[in-house]
Parts: structure tokens; C-alpha cells; sequence
């Protein structure tokens, strides 16, 4: 890395994600795409400007990753060149530019020499793909947001145009030193804490899956469609016990791969958003951590009793939240934590859609074009994106396609049963 560069500091979330592209576990599978179909004659000159300009303001988005000369990862601010982040191209059909699309945000990063972002412009008579980029390490999904509002507002000039960064301004690199700071002295205890809390699941947890029927990293892909009687039922439940739709979702996948792998409990990954301070809510970065829950299924205990307990889990496990998973991982699974291995097999999130699907801007129309992850980054992550819905995503490598099946006809059997007698 360049001697003359300015270096930065680096959050914990950006020395992991650089971890595991070292160990090749990365390949794409943390790019952060959004694509959008624009119908319409789209300035694509000032838009791309537009985007170098939004690259050039926030440092995260031009903040490379490499290895400082004691071999320690260290961040640097890298000069922004139009020709690096913005490509323009011109296809003849609508399904040329969307294929051209899709092959761009699926093109891993190289986290040392590319900046985390980069867009592409593919013109097609009356349309154009806009195709935007970004790394994991560089945004989280209130950043999209953020980001998606600030290009609509430079380009239909509802805002000046974006100057330099502002030195007196606090950058992600600032919080992430503070943060650092902040919480050392706290470290130790919060992982005692964590320790202790998912020990029992630890001793008792059993691994999931049939082996696969592809090659390791393939995708597989399912959709969980909840009957209406269930969400009412549900609904009820959520209002008398005062807890939220994730927990009981929480809950019923831990009872749920608790029975398909025979153990008593089972580790569940659980994302968390540490923008806990106003300063950080219009501060584009990756404020995501990765708790970790530990469920156990008593067949003594109630459904009530489960609940009360995963809540209790993700209180704990949220006031904790500053404690950096990778910690965590290591001492969880030290034969394999080391190695960016996680300690649990299931992951579960939601996505909010911090952008409309579909919308205009200055005489223009347009739609997000949905589009499956390139690969899987856990064995099974269930998505919630609607009270209703949750789509699953598998490694083909470790769960057949009949396992997956099979695991989402028990979810929403178990959720029944759960509901059916909560007492």
C-alpha cells in the first residue's frame, strides 16, 4: 500500500470482511447490488457524475483494504477516477443490458486495489440498467437508502452539488475509532457474559443436513408461504406477549432444526444494527454486527417459555452488540473460528426495502430488479421480507434440494403445533 496515501482506521466489520476474502470466502457473495430498469431518456453523462461525486464525498465508498507493513490489514483513501467506479455501455435489447447487469454486480471486488463501489450505465433503446455496486464492508442497508436519495436529489438538482468531504464532518473511520475506544475496557466482560449464556447450547447442539446434492457453494433457493390462520393466530399471540414477529420466528427455527438434526439446541446467526447514536444516522458505512442466539428446545418447556427465553437472549445479545462477532466466533469454535468458519449453520434476517420497489424521478420510471445472491454465505438463511413470506437460501454443498424441502414443510408444521398450544 502507498506510503503517501491516507490511512484510516478500520472497523471491525471491515478487517472481517477483508479476512475472509484472504481465506476466498468472499467471491461475490458480499457484494451489495441495486438495479435498476429506468424507462425513459436518463442523462447517463450527469448521472455517472453524479455518482463519481457520491464515491468521492464518503470516504467508506473509496476506502481500500490491504496489509500495513507489519502484515496488520490497514485502510487508506484512495483518488476517485470516473474510469474506475462508472462504465457506460449501449446493448441493443432490454435483456442485453439486464444480462450485462447482472454479470456486473456479480464480479467479486479486489478489496486492495478497487474502490467498494462502482456503477454501469447499459443503454437500450427507450431504457437504460442502472447497475450499482457496493461492498458489505463499505455499506450496510440504511446506506443504500441514504445513498439511492442523495444520487435521485444530485441529479434532479434538489440538492448542490457535493463538494469535497468535509474535514470538520465525522467520517465512518472516526466512529470506528471511537467505537474501538469506547468499548475496550467492556470486551472481556461482554464475552464472559456471551459465553456463559450459550454454553448450555454449545454442549448441546447437533449439525443439520444431508450431505448436498451440488457442489459446495452452490445456491439453492426456497420460498416459506405462512397461512393466513397462522399469522392470525400469531398476531395474537405477538400482541398479548408484547414481543416482535422475528423472535417467534427465532424460536420456531430453532425448534424446527432441533428436531431435523436430533440435538437439544442449535446456534442461530442474528444480524443487529449498532446505528445507536444520532451521529451515525445519516453516516453511510457498515453498522451491521452478527449476534450469535443459542436456542434450546425443551420438551418440557412451553411455547411461552421459549419465547421469553429467545427474547431474554437477543435483549442481552443487543446491549452486547458492540462486542465484534469475529471475538466471539473465535472462542465459540476456536478449531474453526479462526479460519472464518461460523460457529452456527443458520442465519436469520429481514429485509426491510429501505427502497421502493418501483417509483420516478424526474420524469423517469423505474424498477428494482430482484435478483438472487451469486452464492450462498451460510448453509441455510431464511430472509423474512414480509410478515407472510420468508425466502430461503441454501448451500447445495451441505442441504439437498429434498432437505431444503423438507425443512420448510417442518417450519410451518412446527409453527402451527407452537401456536396451537402455546401454553
Amino acid at each position: 500500500m502507498p506510503n503517501t496515501v491516507t490511512q484510516v482506521q478500520l472497523s471491525a466489520n471491515q478487517q472481517r470482511f477483508w479476512t475472509l476474502g484472504q481465506l476466498g470466502l468472499d467471491q461475490g457473495a458480499y457484494n451489495v447490488p441495486l438495479i435498476l430498469d429506468v424507462t425513459g431518456s436518463l442523462d447517463c453523462t450527469r448521472f455517472a457524475q453524479c455518482f463519481v461525486d457520491l464515491v468521492a464525498r464518503h470516504s467508506t465508498l473509496h476506502t481500500l483494504i490491504d496489509l500495513d507493513g507489519d502484515g496488520f490489514p490497514v485502510g487508506c483513501l484512495a483518488e476517485v477516477e470516473a474510469s474506475t467506479v462508472v462504465a457506460m455501455d449501449t446493448l441493443r435489447t432490454r435483456d442485453e443490458a439486464l444480462a450485462s447487469a447482472l454479470a456486473f454486480v456479480q464480479r467479486p471486488f479486489a478489496l486492495a486495489t478497487e474502490c467498494p463501489a462502482r456503477c454501469v450505465l447499459a443503454s437500450y433503446p427507450d431504457g437504460c440498467m442502472v447497475a450499482m455496486c457496493f461492498h458489505h464492508h463499505a455499506v450496510d442497508e440504511v446506506s443504500l437508502g441514504l445513498l439511492t436519495r442523495q444520487l435521485v436529489e444530485q441529479y434532479t438538482g434538489q440538492a448542490p452539488a457535493l463538494s469535497a468531504p468535509d474535514d470538520e464532518a465525522p467520517a465512518y473511520c472516526d466512529w470506528a475509532a471511537w467505537h474501538a475506544d469506547e468499548h475496550a475496557e467492556a470486551l472481556a466482560p461482554a464475552l464472559n457474559r456471551r459465553l456463559q449464556q450459550l454454553a448450555l447450547a454449545m454442549a448441546e447442539q447437533s449439525r443439520f443436513g444431508d450431505g448436498g446434492d451440488a457442489d459446495l457453494g452452490e445456491l439453492g433457493l426456497g420460498v416459506i408461504a405462512i397461512p393466513k390462520h397462522l399469522m392470525d393466530a400469531a398476531h395474537t399471540l405477538l400482541r398479548s406477549r408484547g414481543i416482535t414477529l422475528h423472535a417467534l420466528y427465532t424460536a420456531v427455527l430453532g425448534v424446527t432444526l432441533s428436531r431435523l438434526s436430533r440435538g437439544a439446541s442449535c446456534l442461530i446467526g442474528y444480524p443487529v444494527s449498532q446505528r445507536n447514536l444520532a451521529e451515525v444516522m445519516e453516516m453511510v458505512g457498515c453498522f451491521a454486527n452478527t449476534l450469535v442466539l443459542g436456542v434450546t428446545a425443551s420438551p418440557t418447556a412451553s411455547v411461552l417459555e421459549l419465547l421469553d427465553a429467545v427474547t431474554a437472549d437477543l435483549a442481552t445479545g443487543i446491549a452486547d452488540s458492540f462486542l465484534p462477532y469475529d471475538l466471539l466466533a473465535q472462542q465459540l469454535t476456536p478449531e474453526v473460528g479462526a479460519l472464518g468458519v461460523a460457529p452456527f449453520q443458520a442465519f436469520i434476517t429481514s429485509d426491510g426495502g429501505s427502497i421502493a420497489r418501483s417509483g420516478s424521478f424526474a420524469n423517469l420510471a423505474y424498477e428494482i430488479i430482484e435478483h438472487p445472491p451469486s452464492r450462498p454465505k451460510f448453509d441455510l438463511t431464511l430472509a423474512v421480507t414480509g410478515p407472510d413470506r420468508i425466502v430461503v437460501e441454501y448451500d447445495r454443498g451441505r442441504l439437498s434440494a429434498s432437505f431444503a424441502e423438507l425443512f420448510m414443510a417442518h417450519f410451518v408444521r412446527t409453527l402451527g403445533a407452537l401456536l396451537g398450544s402455546p401454553e
